[in-house]
Parts: C-alpha cells; structure tokens; sequence
C-alpha cells in the first residue's frame, strides 16, 4: 500500500503551511488522496481507529529514510496511522515551527532540541529513538588532502581537526547543531571557534559540485551523501562522527521523533502506535533479505544518490539506529548542551523531562 507524499512549497508562512496541512490529529475513518477526493482509511486490525497525522521528515538522505520506508511499506496503516509526510522543511527552526504551528504532530529532530523546547517552557519529548551517536562522517576535498584518518579512542582525532585549520567546511551553516559541534571539536582539539567557516550547501550535486571545485575544503555528511562526495569529487572520508572522538560525541543520544504535550494528552495512544511504526522499520532493515527494496525505496522515493556501495551503507546505518536511548546517552547530551552554552544550567532538564519512558531505557 502506498501513502501520500507531499512536500511543502519552499519559503512558505506559517499560515500558508497551516492552511495547506490538516492540522491536528482527528480519529477518521477516511481520508484525503492526491487528487483531493476521500478515500477508505486502512489499518491491519479491524475495528482499530485511525489517527490522522502529518510528519514532517527529510528527503535524500539516510536520517531521513525511516519515515519513507514506512511510509512505502504500509507500516503506518498496519498500525492504525493515517500518514502524510513534509519533506520540504529545511532546518531545525522551520522543522520546530511547524510542530509549534500544528503543522505537524510529529518531526524528525535531534534530541537537543527537545531539550532546548523543554527549558524555554514547552514539552515536545522524544517518543521514538532513531539514533545513537553523531552519524554522519567529515569528508575533505583536494585541497586538504594531506588530513590525516581519525583513529578510535579518546584523542585519535584531534589530529584530523588539527589539520582542517582555515577550512570551509559544508555543516549546514552556523548557528546550527552541527556547527555548535564543530566549534567544540575545534576548541577541544586547541583550535578557535573562528578556525573554520561553516556554510549551507544543499547535499547532493550542489554539495559535489562544491567539494569538487573547491567552493568547500570538506563536508559533514551522512553516510549516504558521503558516497558521492569521495567518487565523484574526489573527497576522502576522514572522520567517522559516531566511532571516532570524544565521548560526548561517540555517546550522545542524537536523534528521534519529537511530538507535543498538547498532541500526546489528546491522543494518549499515538506514542504506542508509532513506536510499533518504528519496531517494524527497524526490523524490515534488520533483514537482509529487504536490501534490494531498501535500496530502491532510498534511490527512487527518496532521492539519494545511487551509488554501488550504497547497500553497504543502508547495512552501516542499521548499526546507528536504536531501539530507545539509554539515560546515560540522553545526560551526555543534555551535559554537552550545557558545556557549549546551549542550555543554562537551570532549570535544569533531566532525561525524563525529554524523553518518554517508552524509549528510555535504564
């Protein structure tokens, strides 16, 4: 069975967004097809009752990929979802807005932002972990060749940081996590936070074009992306973000699926029903039989690159991707949000406070 997919117009109010969507979770047993008339809402349990609810999530790279294969799969059906997908946003602040809008009920974020949410007055908790550590690896181009190979354990990358010294590095820009990241290893390697520059490059070919001619010295991609950085611009992947560095960034609890107080308290069932979303997704990547569907769903639905060692990292990803996060990998989080000036120490926020009990463990 296949759902809607809709992206969202670029630039758009939030009002537009608003008025485009249908806001708020209603219990139906119909619902809304491309072309706009109604259509029989599905779900495997007959009798069950359907939530209707818009998530907004990402195309063209492996973060984003869960949502699509659930969505092309029929796991959000078969678990009493009527789904429609935003993959338009761009940016953690448009991604929030649009969950603080009712634009959608649930977002793909990082985990620091529902922390940040949390000591600004709002409660948007994780209801479902994705994964664990920084996954996504640095990838540097002809001009910084000579930067040695990150090595595992504590201090086997300060090297690697060292030697990108007045790079500009494509990290979505500053002001952004990835950026706030970045300055810290840079910092912590006894470098300067002005010791790189950091723009937004759309990853893709603008991204290849970039790193080939020189636009960008390196780039902090997913795995995924990383592929067609290292054949087609002639990049070489140095650092591996969730093996390689400190522990702070080895073991953060990374990213997950954010919702709404208001949203959870009206609909008590909706974390239940997207977390067997989720287990399903897990599982369908977990077998090896699923790869040549997989890898379809990836290239042709979502949009990333093909590449011949593409299978080899959709098997890479699998290994990020957690069934809940521990409370250790969600305090390593909320300590380095505070170490880097991203959360005050108080109010202070607790695992608890972020994370719902379901994809927590001890």
């Amino acid at each position: 069975m296949r759902f809607r997919l809709r992206p969202l117009r670029t630039g758009a109010t939030h009002a537009a967004v608003a008025a485009a969507l249908t806001v708020g979770l209603v219990a139906a047993g119909c619902s809304s097809n491309d072309s706009g008339s109604a259509s029989p809402a599905s779900s495997a349990a007959a009798g069950q009752s359907t939530l209707k609810v818009t998530i907004a999530t990402s195309k063209g790279s492996l973060p984003g990929l869960p949502m699509i294969v659930a969505q092309e799969e029929g796991f959000f059906a078969k678990h009493g979802l009527d789904a429609e997908l935003i993959t338009s946003l761009r940016g953690g602040a448009a991604i929030m807005s649009a969950l603080s809008s009712g634009s959608a009920q649930i977002v793909a974020q990082t985990v620091s932002a529902a922390a940040q949410a949390k000591q600004k007055g709002a409660t948007d908790p994780v209801i479902a972990s994705l994964s664990g550590g920084v996954p996504y690896v640095l990838v540097v181009g002809k001009k910084f060749a000579s930067v040695p190979n990150a090595t595992a354990g504590e201090n086997g990358w300060q090297a690697t940081i060292k030697a990108l010294k007045g790079a500009t590095i494509s990290a979505a820009g500053p002001g952004t996590a990835f950026d706030v990241i970045l300055k810290a290893l840079f910092k912590q390697a006894g470098l300067s936070e002005s010791d790189f520059a950091n723009i937004n490059i759309q990853h893709g070919g603008p991204e290849v074009a970039a790193l080939k001619s020189g636009q960008v010295d390196a780039s902090l991609v997913d795995i995924g992306n990383a592929l067609s950085l290292v054949s087609d611009a002639g990049g070489r992947t140095v650092m591996d973000l969730a093996k390689q560095g400190p522990s702070w960034v080895t073991n953060q609890a990374w990213s997950g699926f954010l919702s709404s107080d208001k949203v959870l308290k009206a609909h008590p069932d909706l974390t239940e029903k997207f977390a067997g979303v989720m287990a399903d997704v897990r599982k369908f990547y977990q077998d090896p039989a699923n790869i040549k569907e997989l890898h379809r769903i990836a290239v042709n639905v979502s949009g990333i690159p093909d590449h011949p060692d593409l299978d080899n990292a959709l098997r890479q990803y699998v290994g990020l991707m957690l069934p809940a996060f521990s409370t250790a990998q969600v305090q390593t989080t909320i300590d380095f949000m505070v170490d880097s000036g991203q959360l005050k120490q108080t109010p202070q926020v607790k695992p608890a406070d972020i994370v719902v009990a379901s994809a927590l463990s001890a």
